[in-house]
């Protein structure tokens, strides 16, 4: 259930963002699969995206995908973890304080 609370807002755009970026998913438009889980517990919010994608995420790689997604995590005192061996699959975790 989305409350529209400030973190919950910020997941929900950086979960629509990771799903658009060819980072995180390859695209909606690749034909690919993600798996989006979200989770509440003690003043946390998680969200973990996996997708079907062929991994290789490069967050030097001149794209602003990754990169954004963690720069606006930190700004909530958040954590982001990316895993993407070349072959896929892609995994972001994210988690923020929610008091």
């Amino acid at each position: 259930e989305f409350d529209g609370s400030a973190p919950g807002a910020a997941v929900f755009r950086r979960v629509g963002q990771g799903l658009g970026d060819d980072e995180v998913g390859g695209g909606l438009d690749s034909g690919r699969r993600a798996t989006v889980e979200l989770a509440r517990g003690p003043g946390v919010l998680r969200v973990g995206v996996r997708d079907e994608g062929r991994g290789g995420a490069d967050e030097g790689g001149g794209g602003t995908g990754l990169l954004g997604i963690r720069r606006r995590i930190a700004a909530l005192d958040g954590t982001v973890r990316v895993s993407s061996p070349v072959g896929g699959p892609t995994v972001v975790d994210v988690e923020i304080p929610n008091p």
